[in-house]
């Protein structure tokens, strides 16, 4: 059973909000601070928590995953820009061949795909899709989503 200690909220920063959500669920199992976090509809946290939870090829994988569930709706609005694409293909190539080439590439395409996708971070569709993008990452977390 994974767990979350107010010293590990300490070191890694927590917000002051976020830090007092836990202190009142008084547990430290960290599936039952997920459920919670989700039922109480504190998604910004449980990002939060996820991403710096996650491994570092986890983290790639989570933000392709989340990437991806939302690349169709941002394209539909910008059928001209592929950087969001290319940041997705770069970063899927990082995973599965790690070298400095791919990783500098999936770094430079992810910030350059930042502030186009933006937009698409905030659609509608990017709302409907992010308890399935959490539950995904919550997944890697507990190695439960297929690698």
């Amino acid at each position: 059973m994974k767990r979350l200690t107010k010293e590990w909220l300490k070191k890694e920063n927590a917000c002051c909000s976020g830090y007092r959500y836990f202190l009142k669920l008084k547990t430290n199992d960290l599936k039952v601070v997920f459920d919670s976090l989700i039922k109480d509809n504190e998604l910004q946290d449980t990002n939060w928590l996820i991403s710096r939870k996650l491994n570092k090829k986890d983290k790639i994988r989570y933000a392709i995953y989340a990437a991806k569930k939302v690349l169709d709706n941002f394209e539909l609005k910008h059928p001209d820009d592929d950087r969001p694409r290319k940041a997705i293909e770069a970063a899927e190539k990082c995973i599965k061949s790690n070298t400095e080439k791919n990783r500098l590439a999936a770094y430079s395409a992810a910030d350059s795909a930042h502030s186009a996708a933006y937009s698409a971070a905030r659609s509608a569709a990017y709302s409907a899709a992010l308890i399935d993008i959490l539950n995904y990452g919550i997944e890697l977390l507990y190695n439960k989503a297929v690698k």
